[in-house]
């Protein structure tokens, strides 16, 4: 049976989250990268062959593709979220009370 609910959200709630959407686009290239350094280290490629040049490739494209998304995406909207949570925080303060 499906758990219905992670942590009291429904998964519709859950997935309506811009936060949880980023991390969730990220998961293929991080599991792109663990698969890729699971394969450098079984295979152990000399430097400068082949494979090691496509290993390494996979690596950067694994890195470029979930660095932005974490970095444009899922950061700022953590960062928004708890910003809206903290009491006093909808942004309505005056300018000098910001320190």
């Amino acid at each position: 049976m499906l758990r219905r609910h992670i942590s009291g959200l429904p998964w519709g709630m859950l997935l309506r989250e811009p936060a949880a959407l980023g991390w969730l686009a990220t998961l293929p290239f991080l599991v792109l990268i663990v698969v890729d350094a699971i394969v450098m280290t079984v295979l152990s490629p000399a430097k400068g062959s082949q494979a090691y040049k496509i290993c390494s490739v996979v690596i950067d494209v694994g890195v470029v593709g979930s660095l932005p998304i974490l970095c444009l995406v899922t950061i700022p909207c953590l960062a928004l979220k708890l910003w809206r949570a903290w009491p006093g925080g909808q942004g309505d303060a005056p300018a000098d009370t910001i320190a």
